[in-house]
């Protein structure tokens, strides 16, 4: 039995065993980084690494996955940029 938190893909979406489910867009490209990711480095880390490592633009329409050192754990950022109003 998989444990609660753990997410399982039908029919294309994403949906973890708590009941919620995210839809992906067709158009929206996933990356996965293969290397353990520190999480403690929170979001600006992890752009500084879609920049560095995956010589991707982090701001862009992407998902990206990133693991931990022991492969058990995963977080999933969309990145965005906020522009303020004028």
């Amino acid at each position: 039995m998989p444990a609660p938190a753990e997410a399982q893909l039908r029919d294309g979406a994403l949906r973890p065993s708590h009941g919620a489910m995210r839809q992906l867009d067709d158009a929206l490209k996933v990356y996965a980084h293969r290397d353990a990711a520190d999480f403690r480095k929170r979001i600006n880390g992890l752009a500084a690494i879609v920049k560095q490592s995956m010589k991707l633009h982090p701001f862009v329409r992407t998902v990206y996955v990133f693991s931990n050192q022991r492969h058990d754990r995963i977080t999933v950022a969309l990145l965005r940029v906020r522009l303020s109003p004028p």
